[in-house]
């Protein structure tokens, strides 16, 4: 969701949408099941991710609710999706039916498999997005902050900038995830990223490899670590 623009600049908006979603329906749907909800926060499972936030849930009369509010009331939004990535183009249908309850109309458009990554960095108010896995803090920096050049969701606010350069000063672990804590209940309150689930990844490997790390999220330092395999 674009934060900078109309409708998603109202906070309102966004988190009718995170309530919109049904988590389990659009991983059945989209990644066949093979994957796990998300809470609109990047990188579960990795060094710093807030695992102490409430599992947020469809609730379609909150949703509702807030968008009275808002004044947005029979909201029309445009979704754009792709055939760019596994998923997207049934992820769009299946939210396009899940928002209709919430009396929202989404407009699903098709953009190039060509030019999608680049339309949409800066075009448009909604869209398909996924990542690579990586550090939580590399997703911040990329993504989050005011001069970060991919930052599809527009998310620019100077005091989250400022706590950024805090976790990366601070030498204490403990109180550096604290830091990181506080950026992720900001996103998850009111942020643009409606992160609804986490695709698995495929692992295998010959009979007679040993030392394979298996639950190693994938980019990450862990992951491929083949100076530690051998054969049997």
């Amino acid at each position: 969701m674009k934060t900078d623009r109309p409708p998603f600049d109202d906070r309102r908006v966004r988190e009718a949408f995170f309530l919109i979603a049904d988590r389990k329906e659009l991983v059945d749907g989209a990644l066949s099941g093979a994957g796990e909800i998300g809470n609109d926060l990047f990188g579960k499972g990795y060094q710093y991710y807030a695992d102490g936030l409430p599992q947020r849930e469809q609730d379609l009369d909150r949703a509702r609710a807030l968008l009275k509010q808002a004044g947005a009331e029979k909201l029309k939004v445009t979704l754009d999706t792709s055939a760019v990535a596994a998923g997207f183009t049934e992820a769009a249908g299946i939210f396009r039916d899940q928002a209709a309850k919430a009396g929202v109309t989404i407009d699903v458009k098709m953009g190039s498999k060509d030019s999608y990554w680049s339309d949409i960095l800066d075009g448009g108010t909604l869209c398909c997005y996924r990542s690579g896995a990586m550090p939580i803090e590399a997703h911040i920096s990329q993504r989050l902050l005011s001069d970060s050049t991919t930052n599809a969701t527009k998310w620019q606010h100077k005091d989250f900038d400022a706590l950024y350069q805090q976790a990366q000063s601070t030498r204490d672990k403990t109180e550096r995830a604290a830091v990181y804590e506080r950026m992720q209940r900001r996103l998850y309150t009111e942020g643009g990223f409606l992160i609804w689930g986490f695709a698995d990844w495929i692992l295998g490997t010959a009979r007679n490899v040993r030392g394979v790390e298996t639950k190693a999220p994938a980019n990450t330092l862990d992951w491929a670590r083949f100076d530690k395999v051998w054969l049997a």
